[in-house]
């Protein structure tokens, strides 16, 4: 999650290639590189922590969320927003 590019991974990445585990990616950065089995990338979404709250609000699992999953998703929009100062910083009516 939050993560559009192996090459992030610096003196891992050699190894996560060769590795034959499936990959999937949750991101929204422009520009995915193409390593993911399973890809939710979406670049006008504000964060990460926004696409996985929209999945579970399509998942129809709203019900599932308590205080903690609650803050670490705010905590996430939080973080990748810069307190929601950045310009893909959009507010939706739900």
């Amino acid at each position: 999650m939050d993560f559009n590019d192996l090459r992030r991974t610096d003196m891992m990445c050699k190894a996560l290639e060769q590795s034959s585990g499936k990959f999937v990616m949750i991101d929204h950065h422009q520009d995915p590189s193409d390593f993911a089995d399973m890809v939710f990338s979406e670049p006008n979404i504000s964060s990460t922590a926004q696409l996985i709250f929209d999945f579970i609000e399509n998942m129809a699992w709203k019900d599932l969320l308590n205080t903690d999953i609650a803050k670490c998703i705010y905590t996430g929009m939080v973080t990748d927003t810069g307190s929601f100062r950045f310009s893909s910083v959009e507010c939706k009516n739900t």
